[in-house]
Formats: C-alpha cells, sequence, structure tokens
C-alpha cells in the first residue's frame, strides 16, 4: 500500500471502502466474467481496499435488472466469493446505480437497492439533462430515499448555479476518483476539481468497471489540498458502509 503522504502531492487513498463500482459480473457494461471479478477484488483487496458495494447499473438498456434479479445473481456470486476468497476481504454489499429514465418510477414503486436503507446512487445522461429532474428527486425523497447523484462532474451541461440548486433540493454529491486523473477529460477534471474545492461533494468512488483500470492505481497522486479533501470523503465513505443495510427482494 503506497504511503498517503509525500512532500509535495498525496496520493489517492487505495485504503478506503468504494461506494461506487461495476464488478457484479455479467449483469452490466462492468465486468465480464467470475474469474475478472474475482481477480479484481484480490487486486483490491492488495491496494487497501477492504470494503466496497457492487453498484450495477438499472437502466432501459439492461430490462432485466431490478432488485430481486440482481439480489440474486449477487448471492450466486458471493457464494463463490466466499469459496475461493477464505478470509472474504474486501467486503462486500449490493445497491445499485439507477438512470433516472422512463423505467425509474417502475423501480422506485418496487423499493431501491441502496447503501445504507436511505441513500440510493443515481445518474443521468452525461449528454442531456433529464426532463422532470427536480421531479424526480422530489419523489424519491418522498418515498423516504436520499439520492446520491454519481459522478456529478461529468454532467457539463450543468453549471455551477445548477449544482447548488440540485444540493439545496436534498442531493447527494458522489466524486468519481480517476475524474481527478483525466480519465474523462481535462473538463470533467476541471469540474471535479471545482466542485471538490466548493465542498459540494459527500462521497467518493472509483466507479472501475474492468480489470483494464488497474493501472489507474499506480503511482497517482493529487495536488496536497486536493488530496486531503478527498481524504475526508473516504472517512464519510466508511460511515455509509456502516449504517444499517435493507434488502429489498
Amino acid at each position: 500500500m503506497l504511503n498517503f503522504f509525500t512532500k509535495n502531492k498525496v496520493a489517492l487513498p487505495f485504503s478506503f471502502a468504494d461506494v461506487h463500482t461495476h464488478i457484479l459480473p455479467c449483469v452490466d457494461d462492468g465486468v465480464s466474467s467470475v474469474k475478472e471479478a474475482l481477480e479484481l477484488l484480490s487486486f483490491l483487496k492488495e491496494r487497501g481496499v477492504e470494503r466496497l458495494f457492487f453498484t450495477p447499473h438499472v437502466m432501459a438498456d439492461y430490462p432485466r435488472n431490478n432488485a430481486s434479479y440482481l439480489n440474486e445473481r449477487f448471492r450466486s456470486f458471493m457464494e463463490l466469493y466466499m469459496e475461493h476468497t477464505p478470509d472474504r476481504y474486501p467486503e462486500i454489499r449490493l445497491a445499485a446505480e439507477y438512470m433516472l429514465d422512463e423505467e425509474f418510477y417502475f423501480h422506485l414503486d418496487k423499493g431501491l437497492l441502496t447503501y445504507d436503507g436511505i441513500h440510493a446512487l443515481v445518474e443521468m445522461s452525461c449528454l442531456q439533462r433529464p426532463m422532470g429532474l427536480e421531479e424526480m428527486l422530489y419523489k424519491i425523497q418522498l418515498y423516504n430515499y436520499v439520492p446520491v447523484l454519481a459522478h456529478p462532474e461529468r454532467y457539463l451541461f450543468l453549471s455551477q448555479a445548477d449544482y447548488i440548486h440540485l444540493k439545496e433540493l436534498g442531493c447527494r454529491f458522489q466524486l468519481n476518483l480517476f475524474s481527478l486523473q483525466g480519465l474523462y477529460g481535462v473538463s470533467v477534471k476541471e469540474n471535479a476539481e471545482r466542485l471538490l474545492g466548493n465542498g459540494l461533494y459527500d462521497f467518493i468512488g472509483s466507479d472501475i468497471h474492468s480489470a483494464n483500470c488497474t493501472s489507474l492505481y499506480e503511482n497517482s497522486f493529487l495536488k496536497r489540498k486536493s488530496g486531503l479533501l478527498v481524504k475526508d470523503l473516504t472517512e464519510k465513505n466508511e460511515v455509509l458502509f456502516r449504517e444499517k443495510q435493507s434488502s429489498i427482494e
């Protein structure tokens, strides 16, 4: 594991509870086999990731993905995971990443897979703002959930005033760790740094989709100020992971 502090920079905090991953195999555009999932989890353990959530996509593009189906796939995977990984680390829980699309209200009515029974990870298209966004956020909270907006730095159609408005509407924000390294381009990196500097983030996740992303964990450093702010977010992740979780069957 890398030392967090250096003279002028801060290493990316590998030792953290990751709240955004696509490692549950064969359910979305993430990991495509059990073998790859086990290898990736072993790698993450070596990097210090001791706890994480599987957050598979729930969206119109993956019509089978609902709470019942994903719970079934998760249980099947965990049987293999415990068989092949005697110490069962990282510790894994199931949540989901819900697209705010035409199918979302159906899932909301049935019950969402959440981090802790309350906080639900949601996303929107990176191309345009969904129609009725404010109404969706209102209804999520009407159902006693707290919306956690995934990777808001990637929604470049939003202004800083828009971000503040979303926070005022009750949204929490989840930073993609590797946005700060420029994985999604310079504009997204700059937007992430701006939102981080303004204190708008609540949680942080990798959004890792495959073993091809492991190189992002190697020799990665942030400016000291950004790194310390990120470290604060990892501590909030730990609290989120330790809260009571409810499972929707």
